[in-house]
């Protein structure tokens, strides 16, 4: 059975831009996206279970593993989303003279502000401990303005809604989907719940991946219209 750290991991991995990796606590390769096998011109059987250092090259100087790209050399960088304890880690490949000097930790909002979803920390109380970028401009709220509220407060609730993913997820210790629509937004979300667990098995948080899919819908809609009308001419 899938490691549930390592299914969050790789879920939001898939949605980095950059070149990126998962590995667990030997260094061992679990996850690779396009991007960075495309980078090295290797398919993913053939860096599964492999040792990254061993694939990589070196950079004594700095004491980091790298990508040439043929125009510059692209450091690994750790993103810190889950807690020291875990398993696994997302490594991805970018300028060394990126964020930080020492190219040896990237803040995982670094990363998730530039994913077009809204990504979400909760407690399992509801109140919100972060949000990326997409999440502000999507609520038009600052951070002051939403860490430490309840989710519910910042849509006009005064209460919590009903079939909520996150106290499902929270309820079962499982990833939670599902597609809502958001009168408030005008909006149809696919929303996924992910539990964060501690090492005694207990949701201790709860990770919220957010997609606008009300183009898609309204698509839908439209074909189903299309389908009466010519029901009704037959």
């Amino acid at each position: 059975m899938l490691d549930r750290n390592l299914k969050i991991l790789t879920d939001f991995a898939k949605t980095i831009m950059e070149k990126t990796i998962v590995v667990n606590n030997n260094d061992l390769i679990v996850f690779a996206n396009h991007c960075f096998l495309e980078s090295i011109n290797l398919k993913f059987e053939d860096v599964f279970n492999k040792n990254y250092k061993a694939i990589l090259s070196y950079d004594i100087a700095l004491n980091k593993h790298y990508i040439f790209t043929g125009e510059k050399k692209l450091y690994s960088q750790k993103i810190n989303l889950l807690d020291k304890e875990s398993n696994y880690e997302i490594l991805i490949f970018k300028d060394k003279c990126g964020s930080l000097d020492d190219g040896s930790l990237v803040d995982s909002s670094i990363i998730f502000d530039s994913i077009p979803d809204i990504l979400s920390v909760n407690d399992i109380d509801d109140t919100v401990l972060y949000y990326n970028k997409a999440g502000y401009d999507f609520l038009e709220l600052t951070e002051d303005e939403t860490i430490g509220k309840k989710c519910y407060n910042l849509i006009g609730k005064k209460i919590k809604c009903s079939e909520c993913p996150a106290s499902e997820s929270i309820k079962t210790g499982n990833l939670t989907q599902k597609i809502r629509f958001f009168p408030e937004f005008e909006k149809w979300i696919d929303i996924r719940a992910y539990p964060i667990k501690n090492k005694s098995g207990e949701v201790i948080q709860v990770i919220e991946h957010l997609r606008d899919i009300t183009e898609q819908k309204l698509i839908e809609q439209k074909y189903k219209d299309t389908e009466v009308q010519l029901g009704l001419l037959m």
